[in-house]
């Protein structure tokens, strides 16, 4: 595709805008700079968007709110601390909603909840030292309001991916505080975790994870298995649950 736009960049978020069938770029670090640009893809170019909003950050979660149509932001890191700020992208301009709710994280996992019509957040770092951390909390929220919906399930973790299938949410891979490094899969039905199969994918952080819907498959690209050595393998997880009544 394209050989311009946005700047070279990692740790960056990205989300599908399904009200205006676009993706959603925001922020992530140029080299060892954070930045806080936002650019729309529209499956020919890029455009950049508002050049207000968020501070500057990286590791940060980003995810559409299909039932709101709204993009919400949650945490990252800015060099000069942790954040846990919430924001929302309405295709227009940046807002700053609700500084309180989950405690200051980046690379986090998060979701929007097709079932339940909610965003969902799982687990992340509290800090940016050199000794790891990892967080196991799960929180939703509802566009107005983060509530801690579970404290104890799938494994903290950081560098996770999380996706919602039209049945629950899944979680697979991630790092603890250990440097253990992770394959397994938990799904969440919005009360509770539980632990899956832990056969397939190589353990991994960092990777990328869509459920195409049409197929009702989870997809899952690339990663790394200790933080140096990258990967580029590909592996789908159909979904065997039937999805609810419409």
């Amino acid at each position: 595709m394209a050989d311009t736009g946005p700047a070279a960049r990692q740790n960056h978020a990205l989300c599908f805008d399904s009200a205006r069938q676009t993706a959603l770029l925001f922020g992530g670090w140029v080299g060892n700079t954070p930045i806080g640009d936002t650019w729309s893809w529209n499956g020919e170019d890029w455009t950049q968007l508002d050049d207000t909003g968020p501070s500057a950050r990286a590791g940060h979660a980003l995810v559409f709110d299909s039932a709101r149509g709204r993009a919400v932001l949650f945490g990252g890191n800015a060099l000069t601390g942790i954040l846990n700020d919430t924001w929302e992208w309405d295709d227009q301009a940046w807002t700053q909603l609700a500084d309180t709710g989950p405690s200051p994280r980046w690379q986090h996992a998060m979701a929007f909840d097709l079932v339940h019509k909610r965003v969902v957040l799982f687990g992340g770092r509290p800090d940016a030292q050199v000794s790891l951390a990892a967080l196991g909390d799960t929180w939703s929220w509802d566009g107005s309001t983060w509530t801690q919906i579970a404290t104890f399930g799938a494994n903290p973790c950081f560098s996770a991916a999380m996706v919602s299938t039209d049945v629950q949410i899944a979680l697979f891979g991630g790092m603890d505080d250990s440097n253990a490094v992770f394959r397994e899969t938990w799904t969440f039905d919005g009360k509770h975790w539980t632990h899956r199969q832990d056969i397939g994918s190589l353990a991994r952080l960092s990777h990328a994870m869509s459920f195409d819907a049409a197929r009702r498959t989870i997809v899952l690209f690339g990663g790394t298995t200790d933080l140096t050595n990258p990967l580029q393998d590909t592996w789908e997880h159909t979904e065997t649950d039937p999805p609810p009544l419409p």
